[in-house]
């Protein structure tokens, strides 16, 4: 009979979890680009951020998952990092959501919702971009919602054992236990909202106190923050800073509560919590679920309130680098969308900021560059890591908004000159995955001192290239854009003769040596070719050059 039971109570917790996961994929997934629209439009005002972040967490039912999505509009420029932090903040009340949905009886309607959307799964809507996932999130929430009603039932047999009664009759005083256990359940799984639903099918029993009850809902809030944390621990910058928010304000959220009843009860006066819930349902489950919406809610306004301090603090534990600083455009806004030219103009600009990024790039192999970026064996912890990063970055977040200009469906010479600035960030990102392998390859060769000359020339020849196209980006001029084809012209045959005079030369290079040769000459080679298609854009756009 125990083993029944117990089987039976895992059986539900397994379904239970597996639909919440379900949920939060599928809705992620169907949300995608729509999400990110409508966290834009809250950067507006503080109040519009909050309502945002209510709205992005009941439709991902996941903190960390708003989180992220939050996370990529700040390091793109598109939302600023006060703003951010609010609707990072506020998701955690969105969350309640499925979990109040839980608390209302649906038996038929599961099993009619478990039953149609199972079929759908193994059909050919499965497949299609526009039913797929939403028959995804169906089937998960009627998953979730099944589990519950396993678990609920297979509880009921557990009642007349006697030492459930004595674990009842212990959890009425050991509220930290219950903490604890909430805690590291909601860890465990990842998800507060699944713990939640799962101890509102517990209290439709009616054996535990509201106040044992809370006390899951609170831990299961705690393990959430803790996830937060270790998710934060992995990540750095901004990235961190937005997660070490989400958890301060879960865990000052659940200590203001637990505060609170701790002086209610020392003061001999009734929870406010449970006057709350008895106010707003009726029966233990559902009361259950205000507790949990209570807690979320009080994280949202704790980090508003605090969202000077609690931001400065974050920062100083997790201060942005220098590579998502470079990263952040700094001359498109979403204001500009509605003024095609205005809008084309500031892309314009903001290329030609990336492209100054490129020479220095260059410069950890230079010999004519600064000591601290002088060429060694293997790579040095300076601003080049920061520059490949904010130039990934800050060319992603233009192709990003000249993609959001085309969506408006500008006239058609707006769109030509959308298309040749895309062009032109593709070549762009090109020299960038160019360049990275290059200086690599450039460093493998640095113990081969009899390459010493060959490879000081091959550098200094494109970081000139690089200064070149920076310049023409900025104000293209007849004499730098002749300069230019002259040197990026077909080099294939020189590129060539070049390599096989090298290998002849130094007859005694290690095979090794010869391959990185070849691999760091056909680099150069393409860098020389992304430069001339680069340079005959620039022409096209300069009349006269």
């Amino acid at each position: 009979m125990l083993f029944e039971v117990i089987s039976a109570i895992l059986g539900g917790l397994g379904l239970a979890m597996y639909g919440m996961r379900q949920v939060q994929l599928s809705l992620q997934q169907m949300a995608g680009r729509r999400l990110r629209d409508l966290l834009r439009r809250a950067t507006h005002s503080p109040l519009r951020a909050a309502a945002t972040g209510v709205a992005i967490g009941a439709i991902t039912q996941s903190t960390n998952a708003a989180g992220y999505i939050v996370l990529g509009l700040v390091t793109t420029g598109f939302m600023p990092l006060r703003r951010a932090l609010l609707a990072a903040a506020w998701s955690a009340a969105g969350t309640a959501a499925i979990v109040l949905l839980a608390t209302v009886r649906l038996e038929l309607v599961v099993l009619y919702l478990v039953g149609i959307t199972g079929f759908l799964q193994v059909s050919r809507f499965r497949d299609s971009p526009l039913w797929g996932p939403a028959i995804s999130a169906l089937f998960g929430v009627g998953t979730l919602f099944l589990g519950l009603q396993i678990l609920r039932r297979s509880l009921g047999p557990v009642a007349d054992a006697a030492w459930f009664a004595d674990i009842v009759a212990f959890s009425h005083g050991a509220p930290i236990v219950l903490l604890a256990l909430g805690a590291v359940m909601a860890l465990i799984v990842q998800s507060s909202s699944t713990v939640a639903a799962a101890v509102v099918a517990i209290a439709a029993t009616s054996w535990f106190s509201f106040e044992a009850l809370a006390a899951l809902v609170y831990g299961a809030a705690l393990g959430s923050a803790g996830s937060s944390l270790l998710i934060g621990l992995r990540m750095h910058g901004v990235g961190r800073q937005v997660l070490l928010f989400q958890t301060f304000g879960k865990v000052l959220g659940v200590a203001a509560l637990a505060l609170l009843g701790a002086v209610e009860s020392l003061l001999g006066q009734p929870s406010s919590m449970q006057m709350l819930a008895v106010e707003l349902a009726h029966g233990p489950a559902a009361q259950t679920g205000i507790a949990f919406a209570a807690v979320q809610i009080a994280a949202g306004i704790v980090s508003t309130l605090a969202i000077g301090p609690l931001g400065r603090l974050a920062a100083a534990l997790s201060p942005a680098d220098a590579g998502e600083t470079l990263s952040q455009p700094r001359y498109l806004y979403d204001e500009a969308l509605q003024e095609p030219t205005t809008a084309l103009d500031l892309a314009a600009r903001e290329q030609a900021r990336l492209a100054a990024m490129l020479p220095p790039l260059l410069d950890p192999i230079r010999r004519d560059a600064s000591p601290e970026s002088a060429p060694g064996p293997a790579p040095r912890p300076s601003d080049g890591e920061a520059l490949l990063r904010g130039s990934r970055g800050l060319a992603q977040a233009i192709d990003r908004f000249l993609n959001d200009l085309l969506t408006r469906r500008p006239h058609a010479s707006v769109v030509t000159e959308v298309v040749r600035l895309r062009s032109r960030n593709e070549l762009l990102l090109a020299q960038i995955d160019t360049l990275v392998p290059l200086v690599q390859a450039v460093r493998r060769l640095h113990d081969q001192a009899s390459l010493r000359p060959f490879l000081d020339s091959m550098i200094e020849s494109l970081h000139l290239i690089q200064e070149l196209l920076a310049e023409a980006m900025a104000a293209p001029e007849a004499d730098g854009l002749a300069m230019l084809r002259l040197m990026t012209g077909d080099r294939g045959d020189v590129v060539e003769a070049m390599r096989q005079g090298v290998i002849r030369d130094q007859h005694d290079l290690p095979v090794a040596a010869q391959e990185e040769l070849l691999r760091l000459t056909g680099l150069f080679e393409r860098s020389l070719w992304l430069g001339g298609r680069m340079t005959r854009l620039i022409s096209d756009d300069a009349p006269g050059a």
